[in-house]
């Protein structure tokens, strides 16, 4: 790690800051070796929980698809990293979508949300409604995995704007609402 690196986890932990880690898994590399590498690089007193993302990779070398993986050994991919997380004292989390947990799980991975210790889910959902009162909401949740409910919700993903009113300063963010 990098001595600003360093100096800004160390500057984070004198503060007292807590956060939660979002990772993007490799599906063709080790679960819990990725894991490993996730929490080496982190003091462990500034997060609580380890989200994993299981969405389409940008590269097709970390793709979920197209490796002749069934749904079943995707499960068994997904429970591995989840152990692995939880073997670290840290809660894990799932981040995925209904359209994507089925493409990628079908139906064989369905008891996620009902292990322990639990394990949350972030579901997103890009509702395209102006009506605030609908998006901040869970009424748009359709149960996967075996989740009956979720933890949190996007609701917009790679969003650009425009940072200090500064042409050419732009960034991708995505929104949230947590209840």
């Amino acid at each position: 790690m990098d001595t600003n690196a360093t100096t800004t986890l160390t500057n984070a932990q004198n503060a007292g800051l807590m956060t939660d880690i979002y990772m993007v898994i490799c599906r063709i590399e080790d679960a819990a070796s990725q894991v490993d590498a996730v929490v080496a690089q982190i003091p462990p007193n500034l997060y609580n929980t380890i989200w994993i993302k299981v969405e389409e990779n940008i590269t097709s070398a970390c793709s979920w698809a197209g490796h002749g993986y069934s749904h079943a050994d995707n499960c068994l991919f997904i429970q591995a990293a989840i152990s692995q997380v939880q073997s670290y004292g840290a809660v894990a989390g799932i981040f995925s979508s209904v359209h994507i947990w089925s493409n990628f799980f079908g139906s064989a991975c369905n008891t996620l949300g009902s292990i322990t210790p639990a394990v949350n889910l972030w579901f997103a959902d890009y509702n395209t409604t102006s009506n605030v009162d609908q998006v901040l909401t869970f009424g748009d949740y359709s149960p996967f995995g075996g989740w009956s409910e979720a933890s949190l919700k996007q609701i917009g993903g790679n969003v650009t704007i425009n940072l200090c009113d500064i042409v050419g300063w732009t960034a991708f963010v995505d929104f949230d609402w947590l209840p």
